[in-house]
């Protein structure tokens, strides 16, 4: 009867460590996208999917001093994906590579929420940035 339990207690104990690494992988390997509409645009990751409206954007920028406390997430090394608070946006979704600590985009909602995300390179977040503020802008006058 003792060896029954240690042989269900070792099975359940390998099966959560394989989840627990399958998670850790599917977060280092899965990515941050950001898909661009008409009339909104949505920011995809591992765990989070979130569509902006055009019309519910009060504010766009493009920030290269960026700097949160993290309050809840997940990701390490290679990625921040959760809630993080500072003095200028408050408590925040982010969604950020971490190897791009240089640019930021911060999309500041009528709603008075704010989301934080970057894409893996400096450039490509800055030209992700010019493509929705000319959007954002566009949008806007119509």
């Amino acid at each position: 009867m003792r060896r029954n339990h240690s042989n269900i207690t070792l099975t359940i104990l390998s099966v959560i460590a394989i989840a627990v690494f399958a998670f850790v992988l599917a977060i280092l390997f899965s990515s941050i996208t950001v898909d661009v509409a008409e009339d909104s645009f949505t920011v995809k990751c591992l765990y989070h999917t979130e569509t902006i409206s055009y019309e519910d954007v009060a504010e766009i920028k493009l920030s290269y001093d960026y700097i949160s406390t993290r309050i809840f997430s997940i990701g390490g090394i290679s990625k921040a994906l959760g809630t993080y608070k500072n003095d200028d946006y408050g408590i925040h979704y982010r969604i950020s590579y971490e190897e791009n600590k240089h640019n930021y985009v911060i999309v500041r909602k009528k709603d008075g929420s704010t989301t934080v995300f970057n894409l893996k390179t400096e450039p490509k977040t800055a030209e992700l940035y010019e493509a929705l503020q000319a959007k954002i802008t566009l949008y806007s006058k119509n």
